[in-house]
C-alpha cells in the first residue's frame, strides 16, 4: 500500500503534473494507491485560505476530482493511529525535531497500516518508523 502526501496528491490538483510523478503514480495499480484523511485536511486547508477567484475555483474543482477518484481509499486518522502519533511526536522531540501534526498524523497511519509514504518531503518523516518514497527522484535513487 502506498499512501500520498500532501504534496503528491496536490501535484494532481495543477494543470500540468510533473511527468515524473505521474509516470511513477501510472506503474501502480489504482486498488494499491491511498491516501490520508490529514492530507486531505491540509489541502481543504490550504484552498480555503486563498482568496476568492479563479485560482481558487480550478483548486477546489480539481480537489473535489482528486478525492472523487480516491473514493474508498482514503485512510482515516482512528485510536490506534493516534496513539502511534504520541510515539512519533516524543521520539522526535527527544530527537530534537520537531514534526508537524500533519505529518506525525500521516506517519502514524502509515506505520499502523504498514504503507509506504510517496512524498518529495522525505527528511519530514525521518525517524518516524515510516517508509517512504519519492516520486520526484529517478527511478534508481527514490
Amino acid at each position: 500500500m502506498i499512501v500520498l502526501d500532501t504534496n503528491v496528491v496536490s501535484e494532481f490538483m495543477q494543470p500540468d503534473p510533473d511527468g515524473r510523478v505521474h509516470a511513477w503514480l501510472d506503474e501502480l495499480r489504482t486498488q494499491e494507491v491511498w491516501t490520508a484523511a490529514p492530507v486531505v485536511a491540509e489541502l481543504s486547508l490550504g484552498i480555503a485560505l486563498l482568496p476568492v477567484g479563479a485560482k481558487r475555483r480550478l483548486l477546489t474543482e480539481n480537489f473535489a476530482r482528486v478525492l472523487d477518484g480516491f473514493r474508498e481509499r482514503i485512510l482515516p486518522f482512528a485510536t490506534p493511529d493516534a496513539i502511534e502519533y504520541g510515539r512519533i511526536v516524543a521520539g522526535r522531540r527527544a530527537a530534537g525535531r520537531p514534526i508537524s501534526i500533519g505529518d506525525a498524523q500521516i506517519a502514524a497511519i502509515a506505520v499502523r497500516a504498514d504503507a509506504v509514504i510517496a512524498t518529495r518531503n522525505v527528511r519530514d518523516f525521518e525517524g518516524t518508523g515510516a517508509r517512504v518514497v519519492n516520486p520526484w527522484l529517478p527511478e534508481e535513487e527514490r
